[in-house]
């Protein structure tokens, strides 16, 4: 395949899996705030300043997503592999896929867009279509760069963290698949998607009145086990949103000050009925990003009355510091682990793109990829971070390929 013609076909693969992911959010999200649930995709675009909606805890895989075929990639003989045995966190870190910094194709063909990390750091997830006309989910090892992929499943559906649980939304209907034994459970979410606790023992979605006008909207935040039962209603937010989960007993929220107001209050609400705590309020937050362990929180403001306020902030997500501005260095974020905030800069002009990690403790910022001897391009800021934080996998702008970075 030419160059041209995979950049053409992944761009149109592209086009289709953000039209119904916007089309599916748009049934699941608040029109008051489009970034909800923090997940990965909501760090801010490179170079795009564009909002794009993702799902909650990062998975972007919509339901009914049919991808280009593509001629003369390589895949393996579409034979699923068992979903269900995917699930968990790797027992060791992954070994590095090549030296500290340097980037590895792990794909060709130019087929991939918004891939999903597995959850045990060992392979990467997309969509695809093979050759003999099976659209599902492959897998691309990273033990085997270059090598064919694998089908691991023809039912495309967004996943829980941890890949235990599949949710399939539709016709108003939102339901869990247990993929263990292949149980399915309708939830009552009314067709919007669901947020899994870090453990993954409740779920937590919210609700509102399409028919209110943006005014009057109030975001119903209710939490239930993954079967649906024991559902409760644990807050009711004026123009307000569920943002992520502050660990197994509490939420993070959002709403406006007030309803003629600007301002945004970020709250921890506790689950046993304690008062909300407040965190922090600004104007025009955006793209918030817990921790993996929910203790610090990266998000931006951009577009507030006091210019000074723009840029990219971190917080403590327990509200016991003043949050502080990462002066000098504003783009895309993903968590690496607890103390380790990753950055893509946007310089605009430079060559290249490049990583850039800082402790959120003290601020202090080291470089993870030399931009003069280890050159990257990434596509409509696809990027992520495993879950283990070994490995950077990004889309090149070069060759819509998937390439995979060694972490140092």
């Amino acid at each position: 395949m030419s160059g041209a013609a995979a950049a053409a076909r992944a761009a149109t693969l592209y086009v289709s899996m953000l039209t119904t992911a916007m089309l599916v959010a748009a049934c699941g999200a608040d029109p008051v705030a489009p970034d909800d649930f923090g997940g990965p995709g909501d760090g801010s675009e490179i170079p795009s300043t564009a909002d794009e909606s993702t799902f909650p805890n990062g998975t972007a895989f919509p339901n009914g997503t049919t991808p280009p075929a593509r001629v003369g990639a390589r895949h393996a003989v579409p034979t699923p592999t068992d979903l269900a045995t995917t699930g968990g966190s790797a027992a060791s870190r992954v070994a590095p896929i090549g030296p500290p910094g340097l980037p590895i194709r792990l794909t060709d063909g130019g087929c991939c867009v918004r891939p999903l990390w597995r959850a045990d750091s060992r392979a990467l997830w997309f969509i695809d279509r093979s050759p003999q006309g099976v659209t599902g989910l492959y897998s691309a090892a990273l033990d085997a760069p270059g090598a064919p992929t694998a089908l691991v499943t023809t039912t495309i559906g967004t996943f829980s963290p941890d890949q235990r649980w599949r949710i399939d939304l539709a016709s108003g209907r939102t339901t869990l698949h247990r993929l263990a034994d292949g149980a399915a459970f309708e939830v009552p979410a009314g067709g919007r998607s669901v947020s899994f606790s870090p453990d993954g023992a409740r779920i937590a979605w919210q609700g509102s009145n399409p028919n209110a006008s943006l005014e009057r909207q109030v975001a119903r935040i209710v939490v239930a086990a993954p079967d649906g039962t024991g559902a409760a209603e644990v807050a009711q937010l004026a123009r307000g949103s569920l943002v992520d989960w502050l660990g197994a007993d509490a939420l993070l929220v959002r709403a406006r000050e007030t309803a003629e107001s600007d301002i945004e209050v970020l709250w921890r609400q506790p689950l046993d009925g304690g008062e909300r705590v407040e965190i922090l309020r600004t104007q025009r937050l955006r793209n918030l990003l817990l921790s993996p362990d929910k203790r610090w929180l990266a998000y931006t403001v951009s577009g507030a009355t006091d210019v000074d306020a723009n840029g990219l902030w971190l917080a403590a997500a327990d509200g016991s510091s003043p949050p502080r501005k990462l002066e000098g260095l504003f783009g895309a974020y993903r968590w690496r682990g607890a103390q380790q905030l990753v950055i893509v800069p946007f310089e605009m002009g430079a060559p290249s793109m490049r990583l850039v990690e800082v402790d959120p403790t003290t601020l202090a910022a080291r470089p993870l990829t030399d931009p003069a001897t280890q050159p990257l391009r990434i596509a409509n800021g696809d990027w992520s971070i495993s879950p283990d934080g070994s490995h950077a996998a990004f889309v090149s702008a070069a060759d819509r390929n998937i390439w995979v970075i060694a972490l140092p």
